[in-house]
């Protein structure tokens, strides 16, 4: 885990009050499970621990005679983790962790590469499960997964059963989107669970150990690395082998990302399950009473990394719960009508259209839940096509949202469409474009930046160059082909593997010892090139997405884009501006001006908004002023609307798209935008940029004209795809004619 805890990405911070309430703790409840006089299924996720696990403990309680724990390292899903530095490595060193610890009290772990859904499947079968047990998700593919199981066993005509459980680091019952009334209703924290003193042993001839697990003597227990990063700002003595972590938390607790150094340092270990939130809250408030002579400072906590590590399992906690939320009457910006039952067939969409049609777009996981006693009835049973859904992805460790849409009648060959909304939108204001663009034969998504809408406000350092990188990994990992597997087995785990970096053009070797099962394990990580339109300072970024990454992008199509024109613009100017420095603004001017500006736009946000909407101020509705709202309340988001004091400087649009992006590219322009002179800006960057082959579209709106006007939005950037971008694309004479591809190969044993 040295090579991922030390590979610090850094961010945001707000200081955390933590109220009286906040310290006492609750029982966690276990999920009850009907008894059981067969085998038992635990299929690890992102829980890869034996401590806090309602669903093991479940299990066990049910009174199976054998429980079969399985972990399915199926590339599709875990591909993400080939973009982290040292990501494989850290995945394999805690599975073999986990398999000690199931040892450790009689069991083991069974492993298998492969699909999820059918190797699941297979194995439950062989072995007679008669209940699969796993940890509810938030993340649309996982949930796919899970109904793809349920069809599995369906139409093998198995008698097993899914249930699933969630580990909340407060309880769930009185959850309100509204992060401020949330924290104020929320009650105490619970207490994690113990880990269980003895699990029933695997089903005869279930067990496939191959090599050795290393020793627990030269392991660092996850416990041992958080109690180190609570002690990194004190004169505490640490372990050796992470005194590291001292310097690396000086160096990610930056004015300009403050808390950063939880979810830089710590966040792989909380997001594949070895460490859960009540774990990590629990034990931070226990080192803090510790500290201070047996209670809490009045104003919380009092060192920076317990504040950080606070503040990241809060948000952690609230996210996750948002992304499962089914709108009920009164929540902000969500359906005023009677939602549908959980688990009832009519909890799908195509069956509930009315109350769906309400919100802009559905959420995905709010339709997915098991029916109590049946198999086929476990999530929805189809998302039409046609229909948008709200998803939810985890980047670096936060959770993000995005919208998607399947068309009914795809063009074959045809690009994805990605839409890019600006400083302070969400993908949901993408609503009037996303089904007639798919009507038209394309896939089309809209993400949430980190920062903005239902994403998680996180503790990163946010910039034009983090967004950038945003939707690279968003291209590389949701729309295009996830993974490719070659190989059946990649054995016990025993030996963590190095990924030296990750690269977008060219495979990534990773070499696994001799001793393991199967050498030839191979994941290759395929972005498909898709059209990138970006509205505001998402221009800016879509721009830059194309600049730099270039095969991954089929068109540029600019909206009233942010970022300057600056004609004359060279490399050579691009380098002196990346090598300049420029001094930093005073952190506490920063936070002032921010909750200034912060109160007055809570305050004006209609009236802003029918400013921007000159000519059609009707479709700035209550919907949007009200989840426009509901974001500025979350935590952190003051912090991700101050980040805009330290981005560096930016490059110019005219430089992006004629000297380094040199693709297809559309200016949408809405000419009446109140923040600029739009007209004269538009022709200015068609004059920069007319080299690349750039066609302008002036549209009578103001700053949003996709949201304002959309039909001849979507008219244009169907004209646009049509006439330029799929002849390209056809002739293959642009450079982001070819996917790009991230390899991770594992070479044969040496």
């Amino acid at each position: 885990m040295h090579s991922l805890l030390r590979s610090a990405a850094g961010v945001a911070r707000r200081s955390l009050r933590v109220r009286a309430s906040d310290d006492a703790v609750a029982t966690a409840p276990v999920p009850q499970l009907p008894a059981s006089s067969g085998p038992v299924m635990v299929w690890f996720q992102h829980d890869l621990r034996v401590a806090d696990h309602p669903g093991l403990l479940a299990a066990i309680n049910s009174g199976a005679p054998q429980l079969l724990p399985f972990f399915c390292l199926d590339p599709q899903l875990y591909a993400p983790l080939c973009l982290l530095p040292s990501g494989p490595a850290v995945l394999l060193a805690v599975l073999a962790r986990l398999r000690q610890q199931l040892r450790a009290v009689g069991s083991d772990l069974v492993v298998r590469v492969g699909p999820a859904a059918t190797t699941t499947a297979a194995i439950a079968g062989a072995a007679g499960v008669k209940r699969i047990v796993i940890e509810r998700q938030e993340e649309s593919r996982w949930l796919e997964a899970g109904h793809m199981l349920a069809q599995q066993l369906d139409s093998s005509a198995l008698p097993t059963r899914i249930s699933s459980w969630q580990a909340p680091l407060w309880q769930q019952g009185s959850f309100k989107p509204n992060f401020k009334d949330w924290k104020e209703s929320r009650g105490p924290a619970l207490a994690p669970l113990p880990a269980p003193g003895k699990v029933p042993p695997l089903p005869a001839g279930s067990s496939d150990v191959h090599g050795e697990v290393p020793s627990s003597s030269r392991e660092l227990r996850p416990e041992d690395i958080l109690e180190a990063y609570l002690t990194a700002d004190t004169t505490a003595s640490p372990e050796p082998r992470l005194a590291f972590l001292r310097s690396s938390v000086s160096e990610l607790e930056v004015p300009a990302a403050p808390g950063a150094s939880f979810l830089g340092l710590l966040g792989p270990l909380l997001g594949l399950g070895v460490l859960s939130s009540r774990q990590v809250y629990a034990k931070t408030l226990a080192a803090e009473v510790a500290r201070w002579g047996g209670r809490m400072p009045l104003l919380g906590p009092g060192t920076v990394t317990a504040k950080a590590a606070l503040a990241a399992v809060e948000l952690n906690d609230f996210h996750r719960q948002l992304a499962g939320h089914i709108p009920q009457e009164g929540d902000a910006g969500t359906a005023r009508g009677d939602p549908p039952a959980r688990g009832s067939s009519s909890s799908s969409p195509a069956a509930t259209s009315s109350w769906w049609g309400e919100e802009p777009v559905a959420s995905a996981a709010a339709s997915f839940d098991e029916a109590p006693d049946g198999v086929s009835q476990w999530g929805i049973t189809d998302w039409p096509a046609g229909l948008p859904r709200r998803c939810s992805w985890r980047w670096r460790g936060a959770l993000t949202d995005f919208c998607v849409v399947e068309p009914r009648n795809p063009r074959p060959g045809a690009p994805a469409i990605v839409l890019v909304h600006g400083f302070g939108a969400f993908g949901d204001q993408w609503r009037f474009n996303l089904g007639p663009l798919s009507e038209a034969g394309y896939r089309v998504f809209a993400p949430t930046l980190p920062g903005f809408g239902r994403s998680e406000k996180a503790a990163l350092q946010y910039s034009q160059n983090a967004w950038r990188d945003f939707i690279r990994d968003f291209l590389v990992c949701v729309v295009g082909s996830p993974a490719v597997l070659a190989g059946n087995s990649i054995g016990g785990f025993t030996a963590a593997s190095a990924l030296t970096k990750s690269n977008y053009c060219k495979p990534v070797v990773v070499k696994l010892p001799a001793g393991t099962s199967n050498k030839d394990f191979l994941v290759c990580v395929v972005g498909s090139p898709a059209v990138l339109a970006g509205n505001s300072i998402g221009g800016f970024i879509a721009a830059s997405a194309a600049a730099d990454y270039p095969s991954l992008v089929a068109g540029l199509a600019l909206l009233n884009s942010a970022g300057p024109v600056t004609p004359g613009y060279t490399a050579a100017d691009a380098a002196a501006a990346a090598a300049a420095t420029s001094p930093s603004p005073n952190p506490w001017l920063v936070r002032a001006g921010t909750a200034a500006l912060m109160l007055y736009l809570r305050s004006s946000i209609a009236k802003q908004l029918k400013w921007l909407y000159p000519t059609n101020p009707d479709n700035a509705d209550e919907w949007l002023e009200q989840e426009i709202y509901r974001a500025a309340c979350d935590s952190r988001s003051a912090d991700v609307f101050a980040s805009v004091f330290y981005l560096p400087k930016p490059r110019p649009l005219n430089f992006l798209v004629n000297d380094l992006w040199k693709g297809p590219t559309a200016v949408i322009q809405g000419v009446l935008d109140p923040l600029n002179d739009a007209q004269a800006r538009s022709d200015l960057l068609v004059q920069q940029c007319a080299p690349v082959g750039l066609r302008a579209w002036n549209i009578q709106a103001g700053h949003c004209p996709h949201d304002e006007q959309p039909e001849l939005v979507n008219a244009a950037l169907l004209e646009f795809i049509e006439q330029m971008v799929e002849p390209t694309m056809q002739c293959g004479s642009s450079s982001s004619s070819s996917p790009a591809v991230v390899g991770a190969a594992v070479s044969k044993a040496q």
